[in-house]
């Protein structure tokens, strides 16, 4: 009987999903496009000068408080994590992993005669409660196989980034090289697959046990098919 073959999970997906329904989007001083296009080149250490100094709830119909975040969620291109998410993160190899903090702020709304939408600021005089840290996961690891995967299909994301690989597709499944993937770090990403984000199964076990405090529910974790070539 072959050795068992080790776990390994992705996910690419981190919209609000069934449990969480988050109506505000956090909208950062630099456009999405900007703030997206500096964490899409795989080589950037993540510094000051690529942003953004703060988020804010730009929703004018609900206060930001009435909604609170989960513990990892995306806006702007970026992956956001809370204090105790980054403190459970910390425990496993992240290799050269980058955590950013900033500051989220509620909001304030101005309306103008006419304009039948109002102007939404961010309200530094109210900050929600509890750290922020945007989460640059700098590790990479080539153990994507295309070959091996399902329902994938390739497209190009700007100048930088040709022929990467995505699904969509109910099903779709991304294979990785089992020794290729053990190596290193419990959280990386991989240059040929589009903002998949992989990790072990010892972290997903961590993020997901039913004791954890943390709000992670809506994370589709998928499981990876491992496969070890001769």
């Amino acid at each position: 009987m072959p050795p068992k073959l080790p776990v390994f999970w992705f996910f690419d997906r981190m919209s609000a999903g069934e449990k969480y329904f988050i109506p505000t989007r956090i909208v950062a001083e630099y456009s999405a496009i900007e703030l997206s296009s500096e964490l899409q080149d795989l080589d950037v250490i993540f510094t000051e000068d690529h942003g953004p100094k703060y988020g804010y709830f730009r929703n004018h119909r609900v206060p930001a408080t009435r909604f609170p975040l989960p513990d990892i969620f995306s806006s702007a291109g970026a992956t956001l994590v809370s204090e105790a998410m980054r403190a459970q993160l910390l425990e496993f190899d992240l290799g050269e992993t980058q955590f950013f903090e900033i500051p989220i702020y509620d909001h304030i709304v101005t309306w103008k005669e006419g304009n039948p939408v109002p102007y939404v600021t961010p309200d530094f005089d109210k900050p929600l409660s509890g750290r922020w840290f945007i989460l640059n996961n700098l590790p990479r690891k080539n153990a994507f196989l295309p070959e091996f995967s399902t329902k994938l299909y390739q497209k190009d994301i700007g100048l930088k980034h040709k022929g990467v690989w995505t699904g969509s597709e109910p099903g779709y499944q991304f294979a990785v090289d089992a020794d290729i993937a053990s190596m290193g770090p419990d959280l990386w990403m991989d240059p040929k697959t589009d903002h998949t984000i992989y990790m072990s199964d010892r972290l997903k076990i961590a993020l997901k046990a039913k004791d954890s405090p943390l709000k992670t529910g809506f994370i589709k974790h998928r499981r990876c098919k491992a496969v070890r070539r001769p």
